[in-house]
């Protein structure tokens, strides 16, 4: 069975993190690093995992029961610096042990975000030419024990797919789904499919879709290779958090490469645990890689009617949301408030401006290499939004 690479990464929030690798240690998959990328953690992040690994810890979970056979876990550790070169007296530690009794674990002096946290582990992984699958997990995740055997079983099947999307459920109601594979708007941003809706037969059946939401994606390791356009990387490290998989699943389909949703690959989510589920973080990343999204990736006539149209609109649906108390919006009204709502959406189409230059390199960097056709681009839409 091919090599996986399981890659999850840790800013301040161990307690998520162990049970995530607590489930994952139990999966029915045989053949798998797990890789924890900690993102420069200012708590007892490190100190924790590595208890854990020596079974000082017992995790506890309405999932699973926690398994201390396969404790201790051999941890091997790096720095950033050190990814850039496997060390074969690291590598030989754990080579030869089963997949459930070992650990890398990588040390950030900072917080890198989540693009560029994942690229830092995506480069040290594919170093072995033994891995074949690049798998990217949040740390907030709770792992179905036939989550990756279904995964691979089904990439192994399909020549011209290159990334493959979980069910996402919500870790406090799991009949309702977080994500079944991310569809696109015609204003530079994405959705989750199926959000807040009962997981019914309609999220039973294997379909397409646009993307991964790389909370739980799993990624050929062609496609990793193909995305790059020579000096591009695998998530755009400017966006640091949010919409980094959807500018993914953008190149991807440019290089031919589509996304497949299996319904049968389930894990469970405790949502928005790092950044907050109605944070002004999450809304101002959001907002400002929505546009760059946009100018990066999006025809000209989309560029040109968004700041006209949808930005506009969105702010008013917003408003109107909060008046009427109806609406996904008037939950981010009753936790910032419409007046630092507006500032800080009005702070990230600034920012947003003072990087559009670089955004229009890669974008020509791109149509360079590959070119592109904007009634392609324009199907995507009838197919990954319209009718969906």
């Amino acid at each position: 069975m091919p090599k996986v690479a399981i890659i999850i990464l840790n800013w301040n929030g161990w307690e998520y993190t162990l049970e995530c690798l607590e489930s994952l240690y139990q999966i029915t998959y045989p053949n798998y690093d797990v890789v924890i990328v900690d993102n420069g953690s200012e708590d007892e992040s490190k100190k924790k995992i590595k208890e854990y690994c020596e079974g000082k810890r017992k995790i506890k979970s309405k999932f699973f029961k926690y398994d201390s056979n396969n404790k201790p876990i051999t941890i091997i550790e790096y720095s950033k610096k050190e990814t850039e070169s496997i060390s074969e007296y690291k590598e030989n530690i754990i080579e030869k042990l089963p997949s459930n009794k070992k650990l890398i674990l990588i040390k950030n002096e900072k917080n890198y975000g989540f693009a560029q946290g994942n690229n830092i582990a995506i480069h040290y992984a594919l170093m072995n030419p033994e891995v074949r699958y690049i798998a990217t997990l949040n740390n907030d995740m709770v792992i179905d024990k036939l989550w990756l055997q279904r995964l691979v079983e089904i990439a192994e099947k399909y020549a011209n797919i290159g990334s493959f999307a979980s069910k996402i459920l919500f870790y406090d109601n799991p009949d309702i789904i977080n994500a079944a594979g991310d569809i696109i708007l015609k204003d530079g941003s994405g959705l989750n499919r199926g959000l807040n809706e009962k997981d019914t037969s309609h999220y039973k059946k294997s379909e397409e879709v646009f993307g991964a939401c790389a909370g739980a994606a799993l990624y050929k390791r062609e496609l990793l290779n193909e995305v790059k356009f020579g000096t591009l990387e695998y998530f755009d490290k400017e966006f640091f958090a949010y919409i980094e998989d959807l500018d993914l699943a953008y190149r991807a389909r440019l290089v031919g490469w589509g996304c497949l949703y299996v319904p049968s690959a389930i894990v469970y989510h405790h949502h928005s645990a790092t950044a907050g589920k109605f944070s002004k973080f999450k809304v101002y990343q959001c907002e400002r890689n929505r546009i760059w999204n946009l100018i990066k990736n999006y025809p000209i006539k989309y560029i040109i009617l968004t700041p006209i149209y949808y930005t506009p609109l969105k702010l008013f649906l917003l408003f109107f949301a909060a008046l009427n108390n109806k609406g996904h919006g008037v939950h981010y009204v009753e936790r910032i408030g419409i007046h630092k709502l507006i500032i800080i959406m009005s702070e990230a189409w600034l920012d947003s401006i003072k990087k559009i230059p670089n955004m229009i390199k890669k974008r020509r960097h791109i149509r360079k290499l590959k070119k592109i056709n904007n009634r392609t681009i324009e199907k995507w839409f009838n197919d990954f939004y319209v009718h969906r």
